[in-house]
């Protein structure tokens, strides 16, 4: 069990902070897109990989995963999902609220609750004395994803792990706010449409597989579904931490 609450952890806390390394295989044969999305939904599909033998029989365990990013302006939703778990995000920016749910159907729990933008960034927000991740940008390197022209962006963090992505400046969404330290950066990178991770053992290929123009009308609803428990924000974001509460 201490392997699985390892597995939820590393892709409930990894993913959201946009991370075996292999090239993309995706969508460079589909027609590039012209014109900057400033709505819509991006789907990924995700792979695994681990060093340790028991994470990795443990994978087989999860299914199929996804990730969505659904934006539109002051607006943002990001869903992860498998058959063991999903956890849910969704920012209102305009007014500072956030709410966060997250379901483990293998332990029967249904939890959500709501906090503020200043409270997440604050409970699950890195030290300001930490170490800042070096980032390289390298425009020259491209390749086309989904039908978006993309560039490559490494980022190094303090412990020597590389995130590799493809990011593309054509697609224009709000940056996750918990991940936004008010440094300035000395320059914008685009919206990530591929991701490599290592994190504790476990490595994580993201690519974006749909790219829609398309925001369902109740994207964006901060109201608990029927049959969830409300948790204080501190439980919430304390369960995403352990990767569902286990």
């Amino acid at each position: 069990m201490n392997k699985l609450v390892i597995l939820f952890a590393a892709v409930s806390i990894a993913l959201t902070s946009c991370n075996t390394t292999k090239e993309s295989t995706g969508s460079n044969d589909a027609p590039v897109v012209e014109g900057t999305l400033t709505q819509g939904k991006v789907t990924y599909s995700m792979e695994f990989d681990s060093d340790d033998p028991d994470i990795k029989s443990q994978m087989s365990m999860m299914g199929e995963m996804t990730r969505s990013t659904t934006f539109i302006e002051g607006m943002l939703r990001e869903e992860t999902s498998s058959s063991m778990f999903s956890n849910l995000s969704v920012f209102d920016l305009n007014k500072g609220k956030v709410m966060m749910l997250m379901d483990v159907p293998m332990m029967d729990m249904k939890k959500g609750g709501f906090t503020t933008v200043d409270e997440m960034k604050e409970k699950m927000g890195g030290s300001d004395d930490a170490e800042k991740p070096e980032t390289n940008v390298n425009r020259n390197k491209k390749k086309t994803i989904a039908g978006y022209e993309c560039y490559q962006v490494t980022i190094t963090d303090a412990e020597g792990y590389v995130t590799t992505m493809w990011v593309t400046d054509m697609i224009k969404a709000p940056r996750n706010p918990q991940y936004d330290r008010g440094e300035e950066s000395e320059e914008e990178i685009g919206f990530p449409m591929y991701i490599e991770i290592e994190q504790e053992q476990i490595y994580i290929i993201m690519e974006a597989s749909e790219v829609s123009d398309q925001v369902p009308a109740d994207a964006f609803k901060m109201k608990l579904p029927e049959g969830y428990e409300e948790a204080t924000p501190e439980e919430i974001m304390q369960m995403m931490k352990r990767g569902g509460g286990m």
